[in-house]
């Protein structure tokens, strides 16, 4: 059962006449079924997914990350990943996913932060062109854990939400950069943040409100 924290931070989804997340697309390597997780997550902003256990496919890329590269990395789409190129989580991008490597953030549909230290500051993603903010990359942040000291109060227009997990680990100008990103509605980047076997998304039309002590 949840609990709230004793000093939570308010979360809520605001009312506007922007587009909501844009349905993501599974490939063929993908799963169906992890399809339909990511769609869930970004319609259920904050409630961790847990997928079935199993072992990394390569070190330092968790399975939840894998499965999500496979699901949403189209042919025909770029991304980009925190890794020097002869590493072996690029390889096994190269190899297992079907979207073209790019060398710089900004040309991404798809941008995989595999360390939050290595996370290049939002402003240099690709947050939508000028006529269709359904181009912005997606952004899959891996964390080093998704569940901290405590959780978060989670609201929506609909009423009180799912309590998303606390997010341990991230920049302290990750709240920050997001926030001013936040004025730029309907642009702006949807997010996937990741642990093991795990995943909570974070869509750009959500605020979060007050401090935010678990990053860092």
């Amino acid at each position: 059962m949840w609990t709230p924290a004793t000093s939570p931070v308010a979360v809520r989804t605001p009312r506007y006449a922007g587009r909501p997340p844009r349905r993501p697309q599974p490939t063929r390597r993908g799963s169906r079924r992890m399809f339909e997780i990511a769609w869930d997550a970004l319609r259920t902003p904050g409630l961790r997914f847990d997928l079935p256990s199993s072992a990394p496919p390569v070190a330092g890329l968790y399975p939840a990350t894998a499965a999500l590269c496979q699901t949403l990395a189209l042919a025909g789409r770029s991304l980009w990943v925190d890794q020097p190129s002869r590493s072996q989580i690029l390889r096994w991008c190269r190899r297992h996913t079907e979207a073209r490597l790019v060398a710089s953030p900004a040309q991404a549909d798809f941008t995989l932060v595999t360390h939050p230290s290595r996370l290049p500051p939002l402003y240099h993603l690709n947050i939508g062109d000028g006529s269709d903010p359904a181009t912005a990359t997606t952004l899959l942040i891996q964390l080093p854990m998704l569940d901290h000291q405590c959780e978060l109060i989670w609201s929506t227009d609909r009423g009180k939400g799912s309590p998303p997990r606390a997010l341990h680990g991230l920049p302290h100008t990750f709240w920050h950069q997001r926030e001013e990103l936040q004025e730029m509605l309907p642009w702006g980047i949807d997010i996937f943040f990741l642990h093991d076997c795990s995943l909570v998304a974070l869509p750009r039309t959500v605020h979060v409100e007050g401090s935010l002590p678990l990053s860092g």
